[in-house]
C-alpha cells in the first residue's frame, strides 16, 4: 500500500502564502490521536508520528475521523485529465496540491508569470501606504525561485525547512526572475505616497520634538520649582524657628512682669498700710504738739505769777514770812492750773517735801533771772532771815 507525506495532508490548511489556517497546536493534536478500529485513546504509535509516514488505509481512516475544516483553495485546480487512481493521483500530484514547505503549485505559478495574481500590486499598495518601498523598484522585483521537492521522506524537516525558505506571499518561481513592470501613473501615486509619508513623519518627528523640548522646558520649570520649594521650606523653617524662639522670650517676659506686677502689688498693700500707720502717727504727734502748746502756757502763767508772789514776799516787813508766801504761791499757781488731761489730780496727790523742791528750783531760777532779786535776798540773809532753808546760792 502507498504511502504519503503528512506533511502533504497537512499543507491544504496553507493558504497561497504560507500561513496556517489552523493552529498549529491543534495539528500537532491531531497528528498524535490514536485512529485504532476500537476509538480508544492510547500511546501514539511510530507510524502515526508527524514525521512518519501515514499508510492509507480506508476503514481507519473513515472510522471516527476528526471534524476539519475543508482547506480554502485560492487557485483554480490545473487543468488536463485526472489519473486513474484518482486517489493516489490527488495525495501524490505536486502539480495540484500545495507545497509542504509553503510555495505555489505549478498552475499557481503559471498564473503568477502570466499576470493574473492581483497580489503584486496589492503588495505594491501595502508598501507605499508602509513607506517601506524605497525607490519603489527594490523590494519586490526580482524573486528567486525553488524547485518543488517531493516529501516521500524526512517531511518534517523538509516542512520546516519550507515554512523557513518560502518566499513574501508564496510567489516562488522554479529558478525563473521576473521583474515587475510599472507604469508611469503607478510610478507617479508611488513617489507621492512617498512624498506624504515623508511628509508625514517628518511632521511626526517635528511635533514629537516640540513634545519634548515642552517636556523638557516644563521639567527645567519644574526643577526650579522644586529647588525654589526647598528655599522657601528652608526660609519658613528658619522663621519659625525664629518665631518659637522669639514666642519663648515673649512668654518669660510676661511671666517676669507679672512677678513684677504681684511684687508692685504686694507693695502697694503694703504701702497703704504704712501710710495708716503714718496717718496715725501725725495725729500722735498733732495730739502732742498741742498737749506741749498748752504745757508751754501753763508754764508761762506760772511764771507770771510766781514772779508776782515773790515780789509780795519780798516787800513784807518780816522775812520769815517770804518763804511760806513763796511756798504758798507756788501750791496756788499750781492748784491754780488748768485741768488738763487730768493734771489737778496728779497735783493734788504731791508730797509737801516735792513742793518744797520745786520752790526752791524756782527760786533759784528767779535769783537768776533777776539780779536785783538777788541782792535783795542777799540784804535779807544779811540782816538774819533764814528763808526756810533756801538759802542764799
Amino acid at each position: 500500500m502507498e504511502r504519503f507525506d503528512s506533511q502533504m495532508l497537512f499543507s491544504v490548511f496553507r493558504n497561497d502564502e504560507g500561513e496556517n489556517l489552523l493552529p498549529f497546536d491543534e495539528l500537532a493534536e491531531l497528528l498524535q490521536m490514536d485512529l485504532a478500529p476500537n476509538g480508544d485513546a492510547g500511546a501514539t504509535p511510530a507510524s502515526f508520528a508527524p514525521d512518519a509516514a501515514l499508510p492509507l488505509d480506508l476503514p481507519h481512516l473513515h472510522h471516527a475521523p476528526p471534524i476539519i475544516t475543508a482547506p480554502l483553495v485560492t487557485t483554480a485546480p490545473p487543468t488536463g485529465p485526472i489519473p486513474s487512481d484518482e486517489r493516489a493521483a490527488a495525495l501524490t500530484h505536486q502539480s495540484t496540491l500545495p507545497s509542504p514547505s509553503g510555495g505555489s503549485s505549478d498552475h499557481t505559478r503559471a498564473q503568477n508569470w502570466a499576470g493574473s495574481n492581483p497580489s503584486s500590486e496589492d503588495g505594491d499598495g501595502d508598501g507605499d501606504r508602509d513607506g517601506r518601498d524605497g525607490d519603489g523598484d527594490s523590494g519586490d522585483s526580482d524573486m528567486d525561485h525553488t524547485t518543488q521537492t517531493p516529501g516521500v521522506s524526512g517531511a518534517g524537516d523538509a516542512g520546516g525547512r519550507g515554512r523557513r525558505g518560502s518566499s513574501k506571499g508564496g510567489k516562488a518561481s522554479s529558478g525563473v526572475k521576473k521583474r515587475r513592470q510599472r507604469n508611469a501613473e503607478q510610478m507617479e501615486s508611488n513617489r507621492i505616497a512617498q512624498q506624504k509619508y515623508r511628509q508625514r513623519k517628518k511632521g511626526e518627528q517635528s511635533a514629537l520634538q516640540t513634545a519634548v523640548d515642552l517636556l523638557t522646558a516644563q521639567v527645567a520649570a519644574l526643577k526650579a520649582v522644586e529647588v525654589r520649594n526647598g528655599e522657601l521650606e528652608a526660609a519658613a523653617a528658619a522663621l519659625q524657628s525664629t518665631v518659637s524662639q522669639q514666642a519663648a522670650a515673649v512668654a518669660s517676659l510676661q511671666q517676669h512682669s507679672a512677678g513684677q506686677a504681684a511684687e508692685l502689688e504686694a507693695t502697694r498693700a503694703a504701702l497703704g498700710h504704712s501710710q495708716q500707720q503714718v496717718a496715725a502717727q501725725h495725729r500722735i504727734i498733732v495730739d502732742q504738739g498741742t498737749k506741749l502748746r498748752l504745757q508751754e502756757q501753763v508754764i508761762a502763767s506760772l511764771k507770771d505769777r510766781l514772779k508776782e508772789e515773790i515780789d509780795e514776799a519780798l516787800k513784807c516787813v518780816a522775812p520769815n514770812t517770804v518763804c511760806e508766801k513763796m511756798v504758798a504761791a507756788v501750791k496756788a499757781a499750781l492748784y491754780g492750773a488748768k485741768d488738763v488731761s487730768g493734771l489737778q489730780d496728779v497735783l493734788s496727790q504731791l508730797p509737801e517735801h516735792l513742793v518744797h523742791d520745786i520752790c526752791k528750783n524756782i527760786w533759784q531760777v528767779c535769783k537768776e533771772s533777776w539780779p536785783d532779786l538777788r541782792s535783795r535776798c542777799a540784804t535779807l540773809h544779811a540782816a538774819g532771815c533764814p528763808t526756810s532753808g533756801f538759802g542764799t546760792a
